[in-house]
């Protein structure tokens, strides 16, 4: 937990931080979905967020046999971490976005004496929890993978980079939501994220599926030639790290 000394120090009320984040999982627990109108049902939040831990971490799981089997960790890295970046993107904008910002709160919060300051930090405290949670699926197999085949040092490295990888893409979601309501109202954007969910699903699930035989190559020990676009993908910065630490 956060010291309170640290919390003053940035202006955060930490009774009222600590209030909203109990706020914040108790609306998780209750709420069939937190992009508004997308679910339906009475399973709870916790069984779905546990549900799509699960997947991630098949997914994780997967994505291990990467490192394991290509000699260039800093591409190893790259290969994994961009999927890593875009699964949590889309979690955060699509199934958490309720969660960063939500205008009903202002019935609530308006006529209590709770700062912009104080609402912000509990908003970007569930954010990066839940960025970290899922990072953390999904990244963690793959440390593991890479520690056992380069050492330990690679792969707490691993963990260090994408646990970056993941909050930049955590903040940059939460820029991009904000910036989005200065623009577009608010259920207009609800419905908009409705349509995103369901082109990136299509997206990320058939690209797996036509580049899975080029993956498998990459995890076969193939050489893999860059393109000049590569390094200007900001988890290629981050997946850096890991060949920093390999000396290379």
């Amino acid at each position: 937990m956060i010291p309170d000394g640290l919390l003053n120090l940035f202006g955060v009320d930490p009774i009222q931080w600590r209030a909203l984040l109990r706020t914040s999982y108790l609306l998780l627990r209750r709420n069939p979905g937190s992009v508004k109108g997308l679910r339906t049902g009475s399973t709870s939040r916790v069984t779905g967020i546990a549900v799509m831990l699960v997947f991630y971490l098949i997914l994780g799981v997967i994505f291990a046999f990467v490192p394991w089997g290509n000699n260039d960790p800093s591409i190893a890295a790259s290969l994994v971490l961009t999927p890593t970046s875009i699964f949590i993107a889309s979690l955060i904008l699509l199934e958490f976005g309720a969660t960063i910002i939500s205008p009903e709160d202002f019935a609530v919060l308006s006529v209590q004496q709770v700062s912009s300051r104080t609402y912000f930090a509990a908003r970007v405290s569930v954010i990066i929890l839940l960025t970290l949670l899922f990072a953390a699926v999904l990244n963690l197999p793959s440390a593991v993978s890479l520690s056992i085949r380069r050492g330990p040092l690679e792969g707490f490295v691993w963990v260090i980079a994408a646990s970056a990888n993941a909050l930049a893409t955590g903040m940059g979601m939460i820029l991009l939501y904000a910036a989005a309501l200065r623009f577009i109202p608010y259920r207009r954007l609800m419905t908009l994220l409705a349509y995103m969910q369901m082109s990136l699903s299509f997206l990320i699930y058939g690209g797996f599926g036509l580049l899975s035989s080029r993956i498998g190559g990459f995890m076969s020990g193939m050489t893999m030639a860059v393109p000049w676009w590569w390094y200007f993908l900001p988890p290629v910065w981050f997946a850096s790290f890991t060949a920093l630490a390999a000396g290379i």
